[in-house]
C-alpha cells in the first residue's frame, strides 16, 4: 500500500519533475544548437527536387533568430517522450485502476498516430505541395524563399497534420466514456467524409494529390475508429424477466 503524500510532498515531486524536464530540454537545445547545419538540412530536404529556388534572409537578425526557432523546437520534440514519461509518473497514482489502464492505452497510438502524420508530410504533402505553389508563379520568375518563413511553415505544417491524424483517438476516447456513440458516427460518415475532405482542401495547397494524400488516411482512421468502438463497447444484455407480470 502507497503511503499518501501531503500537499508540500506533492509540491516538491512536482517541482522536482519539471527541473529533471527542464534540464534535458536544456541538453536536447545544446545539441540542437551543435547539430543546427543538419537540423537545417532536415527541413529543406523537401524542396531538394525543385529547380531554380534559393534561401535568402532579408534583415540581419534573421538568421539567429530562425536558429533559435528550429533549435527550441527540435529541442521541445525530443523532449516530448520525458515529459509524457513525468506527467504519467506524477498523476498515475491518484487515478482509479481502469483510468491508470486508459491513459497507459493512450500515449503509444498518439505517439504512432502524430508521427504517421508528420512523415507523410515530410515526405509526400510538403514536397508536391510547395512545388505545386511555386510552379504557379509563371514563367522568368525564380522563386527566392525567407528562411525565417519557410522554417515557420515548415514546423507549423509538420505539427498541425500530426495533431490531426490523433482526431480519430479522439473520437475513440469521447465515444469509450459515452460522449459520443458509434450509431451517431456511422449516420454521420457522409457529413464526415465531406468534412474530412474540405480540412484537407483548407490545409493544403490546391492540388488534388496533397488533398487526397491527407484525406485518404483520416479517412481511414475514421472507419478504423468506429471499428474499434463497435468492438470495446459491450452489448446491452436484455433481461428475459423484463416485461412479465406479475401476478
Amino acid at each position: 500500500m502507497t503511503e499518501k503524500l501531503s500537499f508540500i510532498d506533492h509540491i516538491d515531486e512536482f517541482r522536482s519533475r519539471i527541473i529533471f524536464s527542464f534540464s534535458f530540454f536544456i541538453l536536447f537545445f545544446i545539441l540542437s544548437i551543435i547539430y543546427y547545419n543538419q537540423l537545417l538540412s532536415i527541413c529543406m530536404n523537401p524542396l531538394r527536387n525543385i529547380k531554380d529556388i534559393s534561401f535568402v534572409f532579408i534583415s540581419p537578425l534573421e538568421p539567429f533568430l530562425t536558429k533559435m526557432k528550429l533549435c527550441f523546437f527540435s529541442a521541445l520534440i525530443l523532449n516530448v517522450p520525458i515529459i509524457m514519461y513525468h506527467v504519467t509518473a506524477y498523476i498515475l497514482p491518484a487515478l482509479k485502476s481502469n483510468e491508470k489502464k486508459y491513459l497507459l492505452f493512450m500515449f503509444p497510438p498518439v505517439l504512432v498516430l502524430f508521427t504517421t502524420g508528420v512523415i507523410l508530410t515530410y515526405y509526400i504533402i510538403m514536397p508536391v505541395g510547395v512545388y505545386f505553389l511555386i510552379s504557379s508563379s509563371g514563367p522568368n520568375i525564380k522563386a527566392m524563399l525567407s528562411i525565417s518563413m519557410y522554417i515557420d511553415f515548415f514546423i507549423c505544417f509538420e505539427l498541425l497534420i500530426g495533431i490531426l491524424f490523433n482526431i480519430p483517438l479522439l473520437i475513440l476516447i469521447l465515444g469509450k466514456i459515452g460522449i459520443i456513440k458509434r450509431e451517431f458516427l456511422v449516420r454521420h460518415r457522409k457529413d464526415a467524409i465531406i468534412a474530412i475532405f474540405i480540412i484537407g482542401a483548407v490545409l493544403t495547397p490546391p492540388d488534388f494529390i496533397t488533398q487526397i494524400a491527407v484525406a485518404i488516411p483520416m479517412l481511414f482512421l475514421y472507419e478504423l475508429s468506429v471499428l474499434l468502438l463497435k468492438i470495446m463497447t459491450p452489448k446491452k444484455k436484455i433481461s428475459h424477466h423484463e416485461g412479465h407480470e406479475v401476478k
